[in-house]
């Protein structure tokens, strides 16, 4: 399954912070992250991008402690397929769910154990005490997958932003080709844990 994040510079001038409601306009620096933790045993890499103030803050004559508690980045963690058991039967985990317009799965974003991760690794960086609060979730505007069964590609997306984790859906109307397909492939509801 390929997945792509939508534009997050065009999301970042439209809402920069989500914060306790907060939709202010702001900058975030996206040429390169300001902060990456390597998970070497998942394959993976965490990333954080810092807010343009940083800088300026980092730069005052403000007391070290007084700097770390204004210090912000935003991270979209690092997108995850869930294995999730369907509502009203938690003993049947599945990957995916089918309903009467096709299936869907669940991609968890940003979690607490990165916020912690990234947190850690800024205090170090800047040598300040960085909290989890300091990295807020980077809500995109668009979040679209592929999923190739067979010879068949189902494009799936999400709608809900906000949510963590976000649904995402693929379209497979009940008696269509592509839904005989995904569910005759047993294996896409068969794992025991998250997916990297």
């Amino acid at each position: 399954m390929r997945c792509r994040n939508g534009n997050f510079t065009k999301a970042l001038s439209r809402t920069d912070r989500l914060r306790d409601g907060d939709t202010s306009a702001g900058d975030i620096s996206f040429v390169t992250p300001d902060i990456t933790v390597d998970d070497y045993e998942k394959q993976y890499q965490l990333k954080a991008s810092k807010h343009a103030g940083n800088d300026k803050i980092t730069n005052s004559d403000a007391q070290l402690a007084a700097k770390g508690s204004k210090l912000e980045w935003v991270s979209v963690g690092y997108p995850t397929l869930l294995v999730t058991s369907e509502i009203g039967n938690p003993s049947n985990v599945k990957l995916f769910h089918f309903d009467d317009e096709g299936f869907y799965t669940y991609v968890q974003k940003l979690t607490d154990v990165d916020r912690h991760r990234l947190a850690s690794r800024a205090s170090r960086k800047y040598i300040v005490n960085v909290s989890d609060q300091q990295i807020i979730s980077l809500m995109s505007l668009s979040f679209t997958c592929s999923l190739r069964i067979s010879s068949e590609n189902y494009k799936g997306a999400a709608t809900r932003f906000s949510d963590n984790p976000m649904q995402m859906h693929f379209s497979a109307p009940i008696n269509s080709s592509y839904r005989r397909l995904a569910e005759s492939k047993s294996e896409m509801n068969n794992g025991t844990e998250n997916i990297r």
